[in-house]
């Protein structure tokens, strides 16, 4: 890298560690499973594999007879060192090879060849590298098997004629596999700027999971990720406990790993005539005499410690692992090693009987019911029982396949809860592979014997499988990016197993979740067409590090040209990750409010005129709600987007809960998971904006957690609380007895007091004279008792001493007269925002002084006179926000409303009559929202030359010059009728690009042409039936008649266009056409039908989608 964007501390991360192939249909006998150009895919693609390194004289690597030139692309390099040749070593397949040692030796010390095993070059000494990389890209090499004999056949890679570049980045420490960060930035760098196509890492690190901006690996699959590399890396082995899962970044895929159709079945026969199944690889048959482990290990526990020291020689010992526990199976294997039996018998659960590599010493598996079995005949027996075992046997087909591997690593990522981890799962378990030839299969002490080919399991192992279909997937489609590859390995793949039942959870079983399969079992052949993608760019990642609070430079420290980079606050954000567009949706937190998440797919299909339906498998306890329901597709590569809606159905809380979606076009299945997480219920509570609701959950305080909580943090915590709870919270314990008096927000609610209105008013003399916080925040009264005024007053009062900035006051009753505001709130230099609600009399003094405030809202409140609101306003120098709703008793006031600094204006009438004079006068306005059916005697709206938004419902009064003054606004809705507007021609609005209509006015389709002749920027047009007052029954457009030329905005901007209530009548239908006919930039049509009908509905669609559209990359969405 040219510069240094960041420095953190390096750490060491650990390797996780025939059948598969043919199990996943790439067979390379039967072309009639395989169409020959899938398996002849990858000669243009160069894997990388960040390993122990390689062995290079495995048949798995030899360069084929038909192997091509070595791509053009390729810029890497064969570094020589220890026993490594490059002239000798590489060729056409092992086109790369290079090692790095600095990391490991800073940490470690330096390797020494005389004292460590491990070789100063690419060369392989643990295994785990060769291994790896034969299964990704490894040769066809016949007639190949395990130390054993067993599991005989053919091996070779997924992306058998794919190139390979080795990056030796882990090395042998105490007989692990140990990677530093150092070294796999270093890999990183050095694997981008050579020109790989895909990475497969199969190490990682155990939670606790480092940042994103900390961790080499994910920094360094973020480069790749920006330059079109993609990156695969393991889950993990930490399985089945939940929330272990590692290499959890969105911008590459994890791996978990599961089991194939293949078992070795082995026999016991204990004296000629009780007979068992186990699984072993035991080549020839055994016999001894049978022995329980308590003879020969302290409490039957089988660990090399616990061994008493007397000789097993000739026996065959019966171990069980919950005594001790014993964890693994190597440990047991250790302990018979060491009293010298000839052979084991591990008793385990059944997920622990998969025979996942070669034994050190013959070792039958059984479950607890044949070793418990196996343990009462030996007690019942008179005589010493005599065992024969195996040898054992290469079975296909007969056992129930996939499972999930009991330790494979399972979700939820507790990195990023809301992105599915695992992404996918692949087979991991009794993987055969090539092998160092001078490396004995275990690496266990006093294992010596040589092997070439090895059974090995692991999330290690599943990690190559999906490389090497990356590979396949790459070549085929070499315009696609990591993320598309991704999508169509994750949305084709698999859930259910070779019996058509759920695939099962190894550790468990039960039936498997995406906690433990991520999208579900990997499916090649279905991966090379998928039908439909779910894409994402490098900014998509940058706008998901900020929506998880990432700083800039922390981004930036990420990022291969952070140049390129602003700041958080310049990006458009998703404003929830909710929105990444990922193949997979998770909702981490569904709320009783619900939640909506958007997804764009693209048609990657041969077919480019199809249609997908969906169809929706709901999680428990959930709703869910997904528009459109139908996505017509008119071109290849043409997108469009879809919305789903989760709401919370059921009481039950606290758990996840699964389903799935899945779009279909009856040839293909585009299927994405769905994970929910049911949160307890949340409550509304008013907060420092009424117009926006704060939310809290009922929390059980601890005091273990409260005594790690300081006092500021608590202090904003009970501000979001009613005060009655902030209150009661004195009695928690001694140090909330005070804390409460310092909360800044004060909210009395008298319905809790319904018929005591003495008890009320002490609480609240009490609770507000006992308040010490310096300023009050928030001061709400919400009264519906006869309060006495002089309470009300007294305590608004001391509310204005207290240099309250929020007071909103809402009574619903009152004794005689309405309740008249204190003279002490005009003057308050404070006040930021006043509400005043209902039976509240506004009478303003002359001396009226507002300073600071900048937010009025008025509902429903009664004036003294016509002066009353000037007056008001007048004494409001920086009010920014008004809201005015007028009732009958205001019927004779004029609404007269100058305000230099107001920018959002809302005027509601409740009610219709007649009035007098209507005039605003509002230079610095954005937006502005009148809903009123009065009839004024004069009507003045000019001077808003700022004005950027409106929203206007108005049946009487619209005339030409009040349209003349909106036209700068960029955003428009109207409902209001032809006959008042009169004729609006002539007035252009040249910043508009939103325009929404009401379909329910009368001439409303005139209007219509007349705003799109003179709205030249037009890019969304809607129209919507809204009931206004009048309207009704005069609302046909079946007279409507195009414009005598076509509208500039349908030649040149128009994009949306939505029309809300359709009827498809003759009108209609002729409005539709004009429109889709003519609009050559319409990017989408959105048609909700009005009548429920189906068969209707199914008229109008067919009649829509008849239309020729102009644009070409249009899409008709119908609901």
């Amino acid at each position: 890298m040219d510069q240094v964007i960041t420095v953190f501390k390096s750490k060491s991360l650990k390797l996780h560690t025939t059948r598969s192939w043919d199990f996943l249909g790439l067979t390379v006998d039967n072309a009639g499973h395989t169409p020959p150009p899938q398996l002849a895919y990858g000669s243009d693609i160069v894997v990388g594999i960040f390993d122990t390194g390689i062995w290079p004289e495995s048949e798995s690597f030899r360069e084929p007879p038909e192997s091509k030139p070595v791509p053009p692309s390729w810029n890497g390099k064969c570094v020589g060192g220890d026993a490594f040749d490059p002239s000798v070593h590489c060729n056409r397949k092992l086109i790369g090879a290079q090692f790095y040692l600095k990391g490991f030796e800073e940490t470690y010390g330096p390797i020494n060849r005389k004292r460590d095993p491990e070789y100063r070059s690419p060369r392989d000494y643990l295994g785990h590298g060769t291994h790896t990389a034969s299964t990704a890209v490894g040769s066809v090499v016949r007639n190949v098997s395990g130390y054993s004999g067993h599991g005989r056949g053919t091996a070779r890679g997924g992306a058998r004629s794919a190139r390979l570049a080795v990056y030796k980045t882990c090395w042998g420490k105490d007989l692990e596999g140990v990677c530093t960060e150092a070294d796999i930035l270093a890999a990183f760098d050095d694997a981008i700027r050579d020109g790989v196509h895909v990475i497969s890492a199969s190490f990682g690190s155990s939670p606790p999971l480092s940042p994103y901006f900390e961790s080499s690996a994910d920094i360094g699959a973020f480069h790749a990720a920006e330059r079109g590399i993609s990156v695969v890396f393991s889950c993990g082995n930490g399985g089945p406990d939940l929330g272990v899962v590692q290499n959890v970044a969105p911008w590459a895929v994890s791996v978990a790993a599961s089991t194939v159709d293949r078992s070795f079945p082995t026999r016991i026969v204990i004296d000629g005539n009780f007979t068992l199944t186990g699984q072993s690889l035991i080549s020839k048959e055994i016999r001894g005499s049978l022995a329980v482990a308590t003879s020969y290990f302290d409490g039957g526990v089988c660990k090399w410690e616990k061994w008493l020291k007397k000789s097993a020689n000739e026996k065959i010992i019966l171990c069980f692992s919950t005594l001790g526990p014993v964890q693994f199976i190597e440990e047991a294997q250790a302990a018979a090693i060491r009293a010298n039996a000839s052979a084991l018998i591990f008793a385990a659960s059944p997920t622990k009987q998969l025979v996942e590599e070669e034994d050190t010493i013959p070792t039958v598996r059984v479950d607890f019911l044949r070793g418990t079995r196996i343990r009462n005949y030996l007690a019942r027996s008179p005589t010493v029982p005599m065992v024969k075992i195996g040898p054992s046997e290469t079975v296909i087909g007969d056992i129930t396949a996939p499972s999930v591997a009991y330790f494979s690593s399972r979700g939820p990522s507790s990195l990023s809860p809301h992105i599915l981890k695992p992404d996918i799962t692949a087979p991991g378990v009794g993987i055969l592979a090539a092998w160092p030839s001078k490396t004995p299969p275990t690496l266990l002490p006093g294992d010596h014997r040589p092997v070439e080919w090895n059974l090995q399991s692991g999330t290690s192992m599943s990690c190559p499988h999906v490389a090497g279909v990356m590979a396949l997937l790459r070549s085929a489609h070499p315009k696609w990016s990591p993320a598309a590859i991704r999508s169509a390995i994750m949305t084709t793949a698999d859930t259910r197993d070779t019996s058509n039942d759920l695939i099962l959870s190894g550790g468990s079983m039960k039936s498997s979740d995406p906690f433990d399969i991520g999208a579900g079992h990997i499916n090649p052949l279905k991966a090379m067409d998928p039908g439909l993608i779910y894409d994402t760019r490098t900014e998509d990642y940058v706008l998901f590090l900020c929506n998880i609070g990432y700083t800039d430079q922390e981004i930036k420290s990420m990022l291969l040209h952070s140049e390129s980079f602003t700041t958080c606050l310049m990006s458009h954000s998703y404003r929830t990750n909710a929105n990444f567009n990922y193949p997979s949706i998770t909702i981490p937190s569904l709320i009783s409010f619900g939640k909506t998440v958007k997804r764009t797919v693209r048609n990657v299909g041969t077919n480019k005129n199809t249609v997908y339906f969906v169809d929706i498998v709901r999680p428990v306890g959930v709703e869910v709600v997904i528009w459109p329901r139908i996505l017509v597709f008119s071109k290849c590569q043409q997108e469009h987007s879809y919305y789903v809606t989760f709401k919370h159905t059921n009481i039950s809380s606290g758990r996840y809960v699964f389903g799935e979606i899945i779009w279909t076009d009856g040839f293909h299945r585009v299927r994405s998971p769905l994970v929910v997480f049911l949160s307890p219920p949340i409550y509304p509570l008013v907060g420092s904006n009424r117009k926006h609701l704060s939310l809290y959950r009922p929390v059980v305080f601890h005091m273990d957690i409260i005594s790690q909580l300081s006092d500021d943090l608590l202090l904003r915590i009970l501000s979001f609380v009613p005060t009655k709870d902030v209150v009661a919270t004195s009695l928690l314990s001694k140090r909330w007895r005070y804390l409460w008096k310092l909360v800044p927000q004060l909210e009395y609610d008298d319905s809790n007091h319904i018929g005591d209105y003495k008890i009320f008013s002490q609480y609240v003399y009490r609770s507000l004279l006992a308040n010490k916080a310096p300023v009050v925040e928030y001061f709400h009264l919400n009264l519906g008792m006869d309060c006495p005024v002089i309470d009300i007053s007294l305590w608004i009062d001391t509310a204005v001493s207290r240099r309250v900035r929020e007071l909103e006051i809402d009574i619903r009753s009152c004794q005689e007269v309405c309740f008249t505001l204190p003279s002490s709130v005009y003057t308050s230099e404070t006040l930021e925002t006043l509400t005043l609600v209902s039976f509240v009399l506004l009478n303003v003094p002359v001396n009226v002084s507002l300073p600071s405030l900048t937010s009025l809202i008025l509902e429903n409140v009664d004036y003294a006179d016509d002066q009353t609101l000037p007056r008001l306003l007048s004494g409001c120098p920086n009010l920014e926000e008004l809201f005015v709703q007028r009732h009958d008793s205001d019927e004779t006031m004029d609404a007269t409303v100058v305000v230099p600094s107001l920018q959002r204006l809302t005027m509601l009438e409740t009610h219709s009559g007649t009035r007098g004079r209507y005039v605003i006068d509002v230079p610095s306005l954005k937006y502005l929202s009148i809903t009123e059916n009065v009839v004024y005697n004069f009507r003045q709206i000019e001077n808003m030359p700022e004005l950027e938004e409106a929203d206007l419902d108005i049946t009487h009064g619209v005339t030409q010059r009040f349209l003349r003054a909106l036209t700068s606004v960029r955003r428009l809705s109207l409902s209001v009728s032809l006959s008042e507007v009169m004729n609006p021609s002539g007035m252009i609005f040249n910043q508009l690009v939103h325009l929404e209509l009401n379909t329910y006015a009368q001439g409303w389709w005139d209007l219509l042409t007349h705003m799109l002749q003179d709205s030249p920027k037009l890019k969304t047009l809607k129209l919507i039936s809204k009931h206004i007052s009048g309207g009704s029954g005069k609302n046909n457009p079946n007279g409507w008649k195009p414009p005598s030329s076509v509208p500039e905005c349908l030649l040149g901007s128009l994009e949306d266009f939505v029309w809300n209530g359709y009827q498809g009548r003759q009108g209609d239908r002729g409005i539709a056409t004009y429109v889709i006919e003519n609009a050559a930039c319409l990017k989408t049509a959105t048609f909700f039908p009005k009548s429920t009908d189906v068969g209707k509905k199914y008229k109008m669609l067919k009649e829509l989608a008849s239309i020729a559209a102009a644009s070409t990359s249009f899409q008709l969405l119908f609901d």
